[in-house]
């Protein structure tokens, strides 16, 4: 390395305060990277179905019905498949308490609630 005399900053000393920089820094990105770890593994937010999600309408009696509670209900054959945010914005009603049940919303982490947004699996019917 180039030294210079005469109190004047070396370049070793430059490249030691230049590590020192970097490992201030990596240390700082790292803890705030823990933090939005602990952000998503522990704070807990509500989470209901998607707008897109399948529905069973029966146009007779005004009600909505849920894919997986279909085979309990009695309905007539005027049957429409929708989805779930067109059944919000109409004044339908929930066939039993298994679609009630089945499209309530659940509390989760929002790592479960990432997961669930990106890859869904609960109302992917």
């Amino acid at each position: 390395m180039i030294e210079r005399k005469g109190g004047i900053l070396v370049v070793k000393e430059w490249m030691k305060k230049q590590g020192l920089f970097r490992l201030r820094l990596y240390l700082i990105i790292m803890v705030g990277i823990l933090v939005l770890f602990a952000m998503l593994m522990f704070i807990p937010v509500d989470l209901g179905p998607h707008d897109n999600t399948r529905m069973i309408v029966d146009q007779t009696y005004r009600i909505y019905i849920a894919p997986p509670c279909y085979e309990q209900t009695e309905v007539t054959n005027n049957l429409l498949e929708t989805t779930f945010g067109s059944v919000v914005e109409s004044s339908l009603q929930p066939e039993s308490a298994c679609t009630a049940e089945a499209l309530s919303t659940i509390n989760v982490t929002m790592w479960s609630a990432l997961k669930e947004r990106l890859f869904p699996t609960r109302w992917n019917w």
